[in-house]
């Protein structure tokens, strides 16, 4: 099998190629606090053996599904390069993975084809330990340009697909973490294209408060958000 360390062009690519992999580890206890203190997730899964084991029932501290992610997206961006963009990345979380694994993202084209000006790259992606357990099966969508062909607009928004048709969303992003960017720029977005979007921001909230301090009543009114949504309400 052919991999494919760099791909700056679509035409450097054909289904079946690997492409380069990324390796992490051993994961130890400071990795995991490191992560958990920059996005703000305090849940003590990540952190505190004791209490993962006694009180939780896991095998031991568990890897931050967030950084699983970052991990896949990482990878993708390193192979795409300046010149290509990681448009769309899907994932499940299909096993634990535990303090001291060493983990690698893997990618595998799975088609290339030229869309317009453009070519789009679906690929397969996943997470596996030393011992090959795969936790995080996936697809990926990647636009690169054609050999000879326009850059891709720095504005990469133009490429979207219209959101007009984008069913209700309920949005949620604490005022102190990380993602509120993120939930920002989505709920301008959506209100933008005139879908029906609800949003919530409350001031000094960190990352998933309503689950970590259900006794706020940040977390009150966020959890009765969710039933009116679900109902909806």
């Amino acid at each position: 099998m052919t991999t494919v360390a760099s791909c700056p062009f679509l035409e450097d690519v054909a289904t079946g190629q690997a492409i380069e992999q990324l390796t992490r580890g051993p994961l130890l206890p400071p990795h995991l606090m490191r992560w958990s203190a920059a996005i703000e997730n305090w849940h003590r899964i990540h952190y505190d053996q004791p209490y993962a084991v006694a009180h939780e029932g896991l095998p031991g501290l568990l890897v931050n599904g967030s950084w699983k992610q970052h991990f896949v997206l990482q990878l993708l961006r390193r192979w795409a390069g300046t010149s290509g963009w990681v448009w769309k990345v899907d994932f499940q979380f299909r096993a634990m993975n535990l303090v001291g694994e060493t983990l690698t993202a893997w990618g595998r084209v799975r088609s290339a084809s030229a869309v317009g000006e453009f070519g789009l790259v679906e690929l397969d992606t996943g997470i596996v330990n030393e011992d090959g357990k795969e936790s995080t099966p996936g697809t990926a969508r990647v636009l690169l340009p054609r050999r000879g062909g326009p850059a891709l607009p720095a504005d990469k928004t133009a490429l979207l697909a219209d959101l007009a048709d984008f069913p209700r969303t309920l949005i949620f992003a604490g005022g102190a973490e990380t993602l509120l960017g993120d939930g920002l720029s989505l709920c301008n977005a959506l209100v933008t294209a005139g879908t029906s979007v609800e949003a919530h921001f409350p001031a000094g909230m960190q990352h998933v408060w309503p689950t970590l301090f259900p006794e706020l009543p940040e977390s009150i009114d966020a959890m009765a958000a969710i039933t009116r949504f679900i109902k909806g309400a």
